[in-house]
């Protein structure tokens, strides 16, 4: 555990790997051969520790396509920055979403974010600013899906370790202006701080059913989430130094 940066490598040359770029949310920028001191975005320090892994494809980007990484927002692992206790700059231990019954509130890791696969540059994102239901850490894989099969991604899915799942509709009309929607599509989530948590990507599924009901026949595709609390598995065990009982954990 520990670290909140993304890397890029170059190896156009095996024989002498390059840093393409270095997404570092301490500083707030993204460092690129081309920006060596730096390009700052703001939106970057509410990103928490980098579990989630990065998603690559093509965007309509304003018209064009344009090669991304998608990830979402991160871990809270407690601290200011949610990289964990510190003092004095030395880490001396983790708290958030190390309790299974955390009760997030700092938005730290909330929401998905988009780079340039080429340059880092920070394309789009979303968050509580512009969902008011995105305020709690993503750390799983973002899940991409090419509707139509034009090479284009046309949506997202996700889930956030406290009871929520979104999809995000791209709308790839071929304007020159980039739209989005983040929509919740589930929601889990318990006051109490013990929701269920979804830690790995949701997986995309299409099926065929010949029924003649209309509403089991055609055509039903079938996003599907798996909870758990893998920051604390043992909880509702004997083993566990937090909770020793399953009682409220229905989910897990």
């Amino acid at each position: 555990m520990g670290g909140r940066s993304y890397y890029a490598l170059d190896l156009t040359d095996i024989n002498s790997p390059k840093i393409k770029f270095h997404i570092d949310p301490s500083t707030g920028k993204v460092y690129s051969q081309k920006n060596p001191a730096g390009k700052s975005y703001s939106a970057l320090s509410k990103m928490g520790q980098s579990w989630s892994k990065p998603s690559l494809g093509y965007i309509n980007w304003q018209g064009k396509r344009r090669l991304v990484m998608i990830v979402g927002g991160g871990y809270d692992a407690g601290g200011a920055d949610g990289d964990g206790l510190k003092t004095q700059g030395v880490r001396t231990g983790y708290a958030g979403y190390e309790s299974y019954n955390y009760k997030q509130d700092n938005k730290i890791g909330a929401g998905v974010y988009i780079f340039d696969a080429d340059t880092g540059d920070l394309l789009w994102n979303a968050d509580s600013s512009t969902n008011e239901n995105l305020k709690y850490s993503v750390v799983s894989q973002i899940r991409t899906l090419d509707r139509n099969n034009d090479g284009v991604i046309d949506h997202l899915y996700f889930g956030d370790l406290a009871g929520q799942a979104f999809r995000v509709d791209f709308k790839n009309d071929g304007a020159t202006t980039f739209t989005a929607q983040a929509t919740r599509i589930l929601n889990l989530n318990q006051a109490d701080g013990t929701s269920p948590r979804f830690y790995t990507m949701p997986a995309f599924t299409a099926h065929y059913s010949a029924g003649s009901s209309a509403i089991y026949g055609g055509n039903i595709v079938v996003a599907t989430f798996v909870s758990g609390n893998q920051s604390s598995p043992l909880v509702g065990t004997t083993d566990s130094a937090q909770k020793k009982d399953p009682l409220g954990l229905q989910y897990d």
